[in-house]
């Protein structure tokens, strides 16, 4: 589950993160994003989502 996943990294201290296991997850996260139906782009989930990843990436 991507929300729950997010949730754990928040919670994590930054010292023991493994900042390329959090990359790759959200890559993955993110390429199961755009496989899906375009349709879905308008939805809020997908909006928020897609954002979160994002602004973990760049964080």
């Amino acid at each position: 589950d991507i929300r729950r996943y997010f949730e754990e990294i928040k919670q994590e201290q930054w010292q023991k993160l493994d900042s390329k296991q959090v990359l790759s997850a959200c890559d993955k996260y993110h390429d199961t994003l755009q496989a899906l139906p375009k349709v879905v782009r308008l939805w809020n989930v997908y909006t928020y989502t897609d954002e979160e990843i994002k602004r973990i990436k760049v964080s």
